[in-house]
This record gives C-alpha cells, sequence and structure tokens, in this order.
C-alpha cells in the first residue's frame, strides 16, 4: 500500500542519514542513488567494496555512471551473502532515475 511504501522510504532515508552517515544527506533515492557513488559507499561501509575513495567518482557522466556501476555489480557478485544480482536493465533504470 502506498502508506507502507512511505514509511518503508522514510525508514531508509533515517537509517541511511542518521545511522550510516553517508558522504551527503539522501533525499530522494533515485536522484541521489543514480551515478552508483552512494550505493558503492554503503558497500563500503559494510566491507563490499576496497578502495572506495581510490574508485569510485561522484560525477553524473555517462561514462562515471557506467563505471561506478560496474563496480557496485562487481562487489555484489563477489558478496554470495547478499544473495543478489543486478541486471543490465535494472542498473540503466537506477541511471536514469526510474522508479
Amino acid at each position: 500500500s502506498f502508506l507502507f511504501d512511505v514509511k518503508m522510504s522514510q525508514l531508509i532515508l533515517t537509517w541511511l542519514n542518521d545511522d550510516v552517515r553517508l558522504s551527503r544527506k539522501v533525499t530522494e533515492f533515485e536522484r541521489d542513488f543514480a551515478n552508483g557513488y552512494l550505493l558503492g559507499e554503503l558497500l563500503s561501509k559494510h566491507g563490499l567494496v576496497q578502495d572506495f575513495e581510490e574508485v569510485f567518482v561522484n560525477e553524473s557522466t555517462l561514462a562515471t555512471k557506467r563505471q561506478n556501476w560496474s563496480l557496485v555489480r562487481d562487489a555484489i557478485s563477489a558478496a554470495p551473502q547478499l544473495d543478489m544480482r543486478l541486471t543490465e536493465g535494472q542498473v540503466r533504470e537506477m541511471m536514469d532515475e526510474d522508479r
């Protein structure tokens, strides 16, 4: 339901901003995660990405988005405990800020 979605989104935003404390405040999931940088940072904070600051770039060019998302996909694939994978289509939708 809509109300559940709103509450869940608020819980996740609170967790990201107050507990995880990413490098910048998350206000809109689609926009803030579109270039893959913050997801890479989140994975890094949980020990799933090495050398985060050296390999991820916080820019929104198409080339940068592709590179960051490639690194995110590699990290997720290398972490069997996550038991998930991202398809090219899913990555493309996130890069395009689709819901």
